[in-house]
């Protein structure tokens, strides 16, 4: 009896649609937010770096003394920074001095360039480039 229930109610009734189930909707896509990168540059302190220059110069390092005196003239130039840097650089090879020694040289003033000149030319070697007051 209870089979013939269901087969009189399935013959007569629509066929069940099956029952849509709900999509999500796809959220549009947004381009990723570019992540802020924040440097902060710490301030520079000359005094250290030109520090860190004698200590590489007393240690007979002259490119790595040149370099911190670099450091310390792009953080606060003055003239015996400067002059310390061409000593570095003289130091190198004093029969002939580095080509960048000039870079220096143009920013002294006439008595930094004779004490230059005459660190520079102390070992000359048949004619260097720095006596007086001509350029390198």
């Amino acid at each position: 009896m209870l089979v013939a229930i269901f087969a009189s109610t399935a013959a007569s009734a629509e066929p069940v649609k099956p029952r849509a189930t709900p999509t999500k909707r796809a959220k549009p896509k947004q381009a990723p937010t570019p992540k802020v990168v924040s440097r902060v540059v710490p301030p520079c302190n000359a005094d250290e770096l030109q520090k860190r220059g004698d200590d590489q110069l007393a240690m007979a390092h002259y490119w790595a003394a040149a370099a911190e005196y670099q450091k310390a003239i792009d953080c606060a130039p003055t003239e015996n920074r400067y002059l310390r840097a061409g000593f570095a650089l003289c130091s190198v090879n004093r029969c002939k001095p580095p080509p960048q020694v000039k870079r220096y040289w143009e920013k002294l003033s006439p008595s930094g360039r004779d004490k230059l000149s005459q660190f520079c030319a102390a070992y000359d070697c048949g004619g260097g480039p720095y006596h007086d007051d001509r350029e390198p």
